[in-house]
Formats: C-alpha cells, sequence, structure tokens
C-alpha cells in the first residue's frame, strides 16, 4: 500500500525512514513501508510519501542509473562550456 500527503512548498530535504510491519484492526497488519519526508527549508513537511517495499525495491534499483545518467549529462555540459571558451 503507497500513499501521498502533500503540501505545496519548495524542497530543500529529504528523509527516508523505515516503517515496520504494524497491528491494524481493520486490515490485520499495515505492511511495512519506508517513508519519504519532504522538507522546507524551515524543516516543516511539504510532503510524506509512503512506499511500499515492492516500490521501495524499484526505486532502489533505478536511482544508480539516473545518478550517473545525471553525472554524466553534467560533465558533457561542463566540458562543452569549456570547449566553448577556450575557442572565443
Amino acid at each position: 500500500m503507497s500513499y501521498i500527503h502533500m503540501n505545496s512548498g519548495e524542497i530543500a530535504t529529504v528523509q527516508a525512514d523505515y516503517v515496520p510491519a504494524t497491528p491494524h484492526e481493520v486490515i490485520r497488519v499495515v505492511p511495512a513501508s519506508v517513508r519519504l519526508s519532504l522538507r522546507d527549508s524551515d524543516g516543516a513537511p511539504t510532503a510524506t510519501v509512503f512506499l511500499d517495499m515492492d516500490l521501495v525495491r524499484q526505486l532502489a534499483e533505478s536511482l544508480p542509473d539516473l545518478v550517473m545518467t545525471h553525472d554524466a549529462e553534467d560533465q558533457f555540459t561542463k566540458a562543452q562550456a569549456k570547449a566553448k571558451a577556450e575557442a572565443a
């Protein structure tokens, strides 16, 4: 079970916390999840996302590739700007 609660605002930090499975009167057990808390510069929450463990695993698999793609693009952009500056 995944869900999101959100207020509008600038995001300055993100915090991830493991939430263990807990007993529940109606559905017996709320499955384990990860809570992502997005906070503004004052530390106030702007969004809270609870991801079930399957989604956390999917995210964990994709994050390294996303970071590498960003780093490669950033490095390329800097090299391109340097080359333009040297040519001028």
